[in-house]
């Protein structure tokens, strides 16, 4: 026991595997979540529409496109969509990525 009575234990325990901040390299799969704040879901799929995924951005993006004076493809966006969840996770970096750099901040 420690001083103040907590009971401590050390174990041999791998390290975790490297996630996308760490710029490795990361399998996404279903269980893999969307960084903190970014919420999402998929459309129903039917016979005529296969359904899509959709992310929505923890910023206002009206608002920061409108401060840094930004439109087209620097814009921000509010809503991403992809066909995948592979494909989501790719445009929401994406974004962050460009959030970032627009705001110096990481969201």
């Amino acid at each position: 026991m420690t001083v103040s009575g907590q009971r401590t234990c050390a174990e041999n325990v791998a390290a975790t595997a490297p996630t996308q901040g760490q710029r490795q390299h990361e399998t996404i799969t279903i269980k893999t979540p969307l960084p903190i704040g970014w919420g999402s879901f998929c459309s129903n799929p039917s016979k005529e529409n296969p359904g899509c995924w959709y992310a929505t951005a923890p910023w206002d993006a009206d608002t920061l496109n409108y401060e840094f004076n930004l439109d087209g493809d620097d814009a921000l966006e509010q809503t991403v969509t992809a066909e995948t969840w592979q494909g989501l996770h790719a445009v929401v970096q994406r974004q962050v990525e460009r959030h970032k750099r627009i705001t110096g901040v990481q969201a």
